[in-house]
């Protein structure tokens, strides 16, 4: 049981039912139930190194910049383009392993996994360089946004997640 359903039910709330059941209607493996794409779970862990290569050339970089940068301004100024180019490396090398591994298993959407695997390596971009509660609010948000009306996504379980010492 996970640390927020623990602290759902101290407060006398429930998780919903249908979380531990595999999502709407039904269980894994279930016909009714949440549909795998495995594509998709494929495509995100084939994309593992490529996220890394591209997270590695972009702090190397931005460590040349700024070794030869005389302030924050011209830093900045130069260091955009290159997150810039590592974002559109990654999502080029996640679109190319994507379409290639489509005709293996002949369905789910191109979308599906793209808009995952860019929301989490911009995560692991933000974490890295010391941005993480950024990343925690930006995958928090895409998982309320995603998810259906639970007590999981209120606002108040939200800022009580956030308020609680890390583990």
């Amino acid at each position: 049981m996970g640390a927020l359903a623990r602290r759902l039910r101290r407060r006398g709330q429930r998780p919903p039912g249908r979380a531990g059941r595999g999502g709407p209607d039904g269980g894994p493996g279930s016909p009714s139930g949440w549909a795998a794409d495995p594509a998709a779970a494929v495509g995100l862990t084939l994309a593992v190194a490529p996220a890394t290569w591209c997270a590695r050339l972009f702090a190397v970089r931005a460590r040349r910049v700024l070794a030869t940068s005389r302030g924050l301004e011209e830093f900045t100024g130069c260091s955009r383009p290159l997150l810039l180019g590592a974002v559109a490396l990654f999502l080029a090398v996640l679109a190319a392993i994507l379409l290639t591994g489509r005709p293996a298993y002949g369905h789910g959407s191109f979308a599906s996994a793209a808009a995952p695997g860019a929301l989490l390596f911009l995560a692991r971009l933000l974490t890295l360089h010391g941005f993480a509660p950024a990343a925690a609010a930006g995958l928090r948000a895409a998982a309320c946004a995603e998810a259906p009306p639970s007590p999981w996504c209120s606002p108040a379980v939200c800022r009580a997640a956030e308020s609680s010492p890390a583990r």
